[in-house]
C-alpha cells in the first residue's frame, strides 16, 4: 500500500508492505525516512532511521558514480530492462486512470451524482 496524504502545505507519505508473515513500513522516505519492520512469530517492531538520506540523490549519484566508472555498475540495483518494464507500467496506470477520470466527469456532468446508488464501489460510467 502506498499512502500520500496531504495536510495543508505538507505531506505524509508511507509504504507498507505484507508478505508472509512480514510488515514492512516505510514512513516519510523523501525527508527524514524511517523503516518499521515486524517479523513472523515476533510482537516487537523493528525500527531503521535513514538520517539525511534523499533517496532521489542517492538514486542518481548512484547512476552517475556506476556511468562514470567510480563504482561497479552491480551497484544499480534495478535492469535497464526492470526500468523501462516499470516505466511502460506506471504510464499503462496513468492512461488508465485519465480514462476512469473522463468517463466519471462525464456521468457527473449528466446525471448529476458520481456513485450509483446502492452499489458500493461503483461509479457511474463504469
Amino acid at each position: 500500500m502506498h499512502v500520500i496524504a496531504l495536510h495543508d502545505t505538507t505531506y505524509d507519505t508511507e509504504f507498507e508492505v505484507y508478505a508472509d508473515g512480514f510488515r514492512l513500513k516505510l514512513v516519510d522516505p523523501y525527508g527524514s525516512p524511517t523503516l518499521y519492520v515486524r517479523r513472523p512469530g515476533i510482537k516487537e517492531e523493528e525500527t531503521y532511521k535513514f538520517e539525511e538520506d534523499d533517496p532521489f540523490f542517492s538514486e542518481i549519484s548512484t547512476f552517475v558514480d556506476a556511468i562514470e566508472g567510480r563504482v561497479p555498475k552491480h551497484n544499480i540495483l534495478s535492469s535497464y530492462e526492470d526500468a523501462l518494464r516499470t516505466y511502460e507500467f506506471t504510464w499503462q496506470i496513468r492512461k488508465s486512470s485519465d480514462t476512469w477520470a473522463d468517463s466519471y466527469r462525464k456521468s457527473v456532468r449528466t446525471e448529476g451524482h458520481g456513485m450509483l446508488q446502492g452499489q458500493p464501489g461503483q461509479y457511474a460510467g463504469n
